[in-house]
């Protein structure tokens, strides 16, 4: 009885680590691909003034992905 208790809690335990780890990538990759895409137009961003409205997408983009990173980070912590 005990053990199939155990069993359960423990393949909960490994889906939500994976889902966890699923979301933290996916948070991660619209950071990674603006900023290459803000890299190779740079001078066009600049040539119409548009550097706040990247840095406050940017800054979106990370505070999600540090809300997901916080979780995934006190989730291990058990």
């Amino acid at each position: 009885m005990i053990g199939y208790i155990y069993y359960k809690l423990a393949v909960g335990y490994i889906n939500i680590g994976r889902d966890l780890r699923r979301m933290d990538s996916n948070t991660r990759s619209p950071i990674f691909s603006s900023f290459g895409e803000l890299l190779e137009g740079v001078v066009t961003v600049r040539a119409f003034s548009a550097e706040q409205r990247f840095l406050d997408n940017h800054t979106e983009k990370m505070d999600l992905t540090n809300k997901v990173r916080f979780i995934v980070g006190s989730s291990s912590r058990c």
